[in-house]
């Protein structure tokens, strides 16, 4: 199991994360052009953060999508923030035209991956861009949620004794998704399995 860490406060677990986080970063930085998908989430936010401090007087691009015709996606605000609190060029690219089957096409992929994106679109466009302007290297905050127990936060909660959070939250969240799962599944896919995943020894999860 993962360790818990207990610091003194949020200072602490702070420098505790960039002194993680930001060597990583410096090492993949290294040498060629490198730019970065930001989104509006913590995730590639810290990792631009770690981006600059590595870098601190190259001229580097921050890319985000945005979609204007679809306000409860968009997350430009708080993205075109971050970059301009840590001095990085912003390069808003509207991608509301090009979500999953938008075009007659359908979804596509490369020929070179087994796998199938279904932002390939997006995708595709982005980094067309990234190299036409001579950008070597990308970073971003893809799946950093799934370092810290998956999407849900419900985990955070329980650890945290915040249980009533926890309940409304779960809840609210699983009356207005589609999911087919009864409660006694939503609740081990939500709760359970990340608590498990993060806590208990590793010769019960076997």
């Amino acid at each position: 199991p993962q360790p818990l860490l207990r610091l003194g406060s949020d200072d602490e677990y702070e420098q505790a994360y960039r002194s993680v986080l930001f060597p990583v970063v410096a090492d993949y930085a290294a040498g060629g052009r490198v730019g970065i998908a930001l989104s509006g989430g913590l995730d590639s936010a810290a990792v631009a953060a770690g981006l600059r401090e590595a870098l601190p007087h190259d001229d580097l691009t921050a890319f985000t999508w945005t979609a204007p015709s679809l306000p409860e996606a968009d997350e430009s605000v708080p993205a075109q923030a971050v970059a301009d609190h840590l001095g990085l060029k912003w390069a808003p690219l509207r991608h509301d035209e090009r979500w999953p089957l938008s075009t007659p096409e359908g979804l596509t992929t490369e020929r070179s991956t087994p796998y199938l994106d279904y932002y390939h679109e997006m995708w595709s466009y982005t980094t067309g861009l990234m190299r036409q302007m001579g950008i070597t290297t990308v970073f971003g905050g893809i799946g950093g949620d799934h370092l810290f127990g998956g999407v849900y936060p419900y985990a955070d909660f329980f650890v945290k004794g915040r249980w009533g959070e926890m309940v409304r939250q779960m809840r609210e969240h699983r009356a207005a998704s589609s999911t087919s799962l009864g409660l006694p599944a939503w609740t081990r896919l939500t709760l359970l399995s990340p608590l498990a995943a993060a806590h208990a020894p590793s010769w019960l999860l076997r």
